[in-house]
């Protein structure tokens, strides 16, 4: 069975986190090696919260706004222009 790392209806697995911390390389993996336990599920909270949370608020984003510079109250498209 799976952990998740749960925020509002949000979720995001564990172990992708763990394999993502693992992908960026060998200091932050080192490092992450380094923690014990406890402070290694801490870590996989925080990362989890701050992503979920980054999520949530960019769907708060309006894209357009109107002639006297209000954001309109369509949501942003799904792909944010550069």
């Amino acid at each position: 069975m799976c952990d998740y790392v749960n925020f509002e209806q949000w979720c995001i697995n564990v172990d992708s986190i763990v394999a993502h911390i693992e992908d960026q390389g060998s200091f932050p993996w080192q490092c992450y090696k380094k923690l014990d336990i406890v402070d290694q599920k801490l870590v996989i909270k925080e990362i989890g919260m701050f992503a979920m949370e980054l999520v949530v608020g960019l769907q708060d984003v309006k894209a357009k706004w109107d002639d006297v510079n209000r954001p309109l109250n369509s949501d942003a498209s799904p792909v944010l222009p550069a």
